[in-house]
């Protein structure tokens, strides 16, 4: 993972993540991957653009590789 952004309903405020080019040579996207999953773990509902066959099994699967627990649920 390179980079993610988000934005609360109702809100105006975009918010995100990226990697440090040191993280990205190395390969090493653990924290990003918290910072979303911080986020993630808050929501009750997520709205993506091909989330629920992209971007969600690919954000789990990181997760995993990074040892991190599976998030609160959301839908």
């Amino acid at each position: 993972m390179l980079c993610w952004s988000a934005k609360w309903l109702g809100e105006k405020e975009v918010f995100g993540d990226r990697l440090t080019g040191t993280e990205a040579v190395e390969e090493n996207d653990k924290r990003i991957c918290v910072s979303i999953w911080n986020l993630l773990n808050e929501a009750d509902i997520v709205i993506a653009h091909n989330g629920k066959r992209f971007d969600i099994p690919k954000l789990n699967t990181r997760f995993l590789l990074n040892e991190l627990p599976p998030t609160s649920p959301y839908q």
